[in-house]
């Protein structure tokens, strides 16, 4: 099934799959959830603030490259280049988890674009249903799964461009509205903070991004493109939100499209906002669960995930964004570091185990790292010393393991 779901992606130009690629991430990045989150380091101030997102996107989009490239050179979607680390059955864990946060992404996504759509509908209308409009917004995101990625390129490339001119609109009225008496946080805590939120974000992509760039004929270029595409796109995103937090003070999206007299082009950008970016994750859970098992269609699995993950919108209240993301990076950028280290540094292209029992140890150990690392405060983050510790642990272990390989060999050798 995934051979197949690869070879309906080939039938598109090569040319179109690389503009696709980049429509695709660059809409992938437009959303509600990141100019929330640019929100969250309002109180850094301007100057630190944009330094925050540079770097702490420059963290991020170095590491999601590595994984997109791997995908794209081995033509393999994630759960498959999973594999070299976890063993044949391992990457069904990998599997797991990352269906269990896609759920979770599509519920938030959905709900904050509800909530967005509601502030601006009251205020427009005088009538508003968070609930209604978690359910707009679902219906919304099972037409595009039914669409496909193969018909998309093109209403990618309208709807992006739409995106574009009413951010950069939006982009421009907050610059002029920037008050001259900033108060910039002296705080290095708060700095790291939010160099660290910036990295989740981009990061919460990192078990998605191969399941698309699996489809490129040229494996830098194509991931290159993806990766700058939505690191651009992220970036005005985080922009977006910090100036907002700054002029307005206060973190309601729809109060602030209100206030700037967006609100009708608002209602627009805020609901195609949402759908281009959950659209991805559902699609995923499906590329995820035809890896465990392949008789699931993924377009099927993907409207049930759209669907379950409406209910969840409507039924149960979501908060405590922050930790998600936490959650996330604390899970997956261990799995990536031993990942890295098999491919890059020990050019391990496939394992034959069913369970990678060592490698599934050094993910829970790299798990145990975030977490501790989370309480202290370092200039970049927790994500990067996560990756570079788990990355020397795990080619240290490689080293004593071969070296008492190396001795059991001599000393089992027959002498003369």
């Amino acid at each position: 099934m995934i051979s197949e779901w690869r070879l309906n992606m080939k039938e598109i130009d090569f040319r179109h799959t690389i503009v696709g690629q980049g429509l695709l991430w660059f809409g992938a990045a437009i959303s509600i959830a990141e100019i929330v989150t640019g929100m969250l380091i309002g109180s850094l101030g301007i100057i630190k603030g944009i330094a925050a997102i540079i770097l702490g996107h420059s963290i991020g989009a170095a590491i999601l490259f590595l994984a997109g490239y791997i995908g794209a050179k081995e033509q393999e979607t994630t759960p498959e280049i999973v594999k070299i680390s976890l063993g044949q059955k391992g990457t069904t864990i990998f599997s797991i988890f990352n269906i269990i946060q896609l759920f979770g992404w599509t519920s938030v996504m959905i709900i904050n674009g509800a909530k967005a759509l509601n502030g601006v509908a009251e205020n427009m209308i005088g009538y508003g249903n968070e609930r209604i409009w978690c359910v707009v917004i679902g219906i919304f995101i099972c037409c595009w799964i039914f669409v496909g990625l193969r018909k998309l390129t093109i209403i990618n490339g309208i709807v992006c461009a739409l995106f574009l001119a009413f951010f950069v609109i939006m982009g421009c009225k907050l610059i002029f509205l920037v008050p001259k008496d900033l108060v910039v946080a002296d705080s290095m805590e708060s700095f790291g903070i939010g160099v660290e939120l910036n990295v989740a974000m981009v990061l919460s992509w990192l078990p998605l991004i191969s399941d698309y760039t699996c489809n490129v004929n040229k494996p830098v270029k194509g991931s290159v493109i993806s990766v700058l595409s939505y690191s651009l796109g992220s970036m005005i995103m985080f922009s977006i939100g910090l100036l907002a937090s700054i002029v307005f003070q206060e973190s309601d999206i729809s109060n602030i499209i209100i206030k700037m007299g967006l609100g009708g082009m608002g209602l627009f950008i805020v609901i195609f906002s949402t759908v281009t970016t959950t659209y991805l994750d559902t699609f995923s859970v499906g590329i995820c669960a035809e890896s465990i098992n392949k008789n699931w269609g993924v377009k099927k699995v993907a409207t049930i995930t759209c669907i379950v993950g409406t209910l969840i919108a409507v039924l149960v209240p979501s908060n405590k964004f922050e930790e998600f993301l936490y959650f996330i990076g604390s899970i997956f950028a261990p799995l990536f570091a031993v990942l890295f280290t098999d491919y890059f540094v020990l050019h391990k292209k496939e394992n034959d185990r069913k369970f990678d029992v060592e490698n599934i140890g050094m993910w829970i150990i790299g798990f145990a790292i975030y977490r501790v690392l989370m309480n202290y405060n370092t200039v970049i983050g927790n994500t990067l010393p996560t990756i570079l510790i788990v990355m020397t642990l795990k080619f240290i272990c490689n080293r004593v393991k071969c070296s008492i390989a190396v001795s059991y060999t001599h000393l089992t050798l027959p002498t003369n």
